[in-house]
């Protein structure tokens, strides 16, 4: 996900949800029955949690960037390289600087400002994607849609 992402409610367009980082601070709420009055979100379990519920009809969207970054030859995106033909999908500048920085740590050479040369260019690279919505989860009547790179 983005760093900067908000979940947006369809029936609140003036103030997003807040964002619960924290899995204790959002159990602890839960139990203390509290909720701020925007709603509340977080994730875990590979699913998207929203508290309080929202009425059929209501949808939430936000912004997903895809950890895919392959291009598999064989049709569709992957984490990894499959086939030689396989291609990166982000600037091949990121790819080389990510395998310097793994090389040397792999090998015990300091590597800390290598690293942060990458996660610095990987940064750059993902914000100038383009966002494209799709559906990402149904339950019950209400809909949670992600804008997903591609």
């Amino acid at each position: 996900m983005l760093l900067t992402t908000n979940m947006w409610r369809s029936t609140s367009t003036q103030q997003p949800m807040q964002f619960m980082s924290d899995h204790d601070d959002w159990l602890r709420r839960r139990n203390a029955i509290e909720t701020d009055e925007w709603g509340e979100w977080t994730t875990f379990g590979h699913e998207i949690h929203i508290h309080p519920g929202m009425p059929p009809g209501t949808n939430a969207r936000f912004m997903y960037l895809d950890k895919n970054c392959i291009a598999l030859a064989s049709g569709g995106v992957g984490d990894r390289f499959v086939a030689d033909e396989d291609s990166y999908r982000l600037d091949e500048r990121v790819l080389k600087l990510g395998m310097i920085w793994q090389w040397k740590a792999n090998k015990g050479s300091p590597y800390a400002e290598d690293m942060g040369t990458y996660q610095d260019a990987i940064m750059q690279s993902m914000g100038r994607e383009k966002p494209a919505p799709i559906l990402i989860h149904r339950r019950g009547g209400n809909r949670v849609d992600a804008a997903f790179n591609r």
